[in-house]
C-alpha cells in the first residue's frame, strides 16, 4: 500500500445548488490519496449575486452533509 500524503488541499467555490459527480470524484480522489483534506472555499467580498448565489455557511452545510471529516476554510 502506498503511503498517503498528510494533507490534500482543494481550492474551490462549489457555487451550485447541488453537488454533482465531478465534486464527488474530486473530493473522494483527494481523500483516497491523503490523510486529511482541506477545502478552501472561495468567497466574494460582497453580498451574493446571480453569479455567486450561495453564502459560505450554506456551502459548508452542503459539503458537511456528504463529507463530515473534511476541513473547510
Amino acid at each position: 500500500m502506498e503511503k498517503k500524503e498528510a494533507v490534500g488541499v482543494i481550492v474551490c467555490r462549489f457555487q451550485v445548488p447541488e453537488l454533482h459527480g465531478g465534486h464527488y470524484y474530486l473530493v473522494n480522489a483527494i481523500r483516497d490519496r491523503h490523510e486529511a483534506v482541506l477545502l478552501v472555499l472561495g468567497c466574494v467580498p460582497f453580498q451574493s449575486s446571480t453569479h455567486d448565489p450561495l453564502d459560505f455557511e450554506t456551502r459548508v452545510a452542503m459539503i458537511r452533509e456528504v463529507w463530515r471529516d473534511v476541513r473547510i476554510r
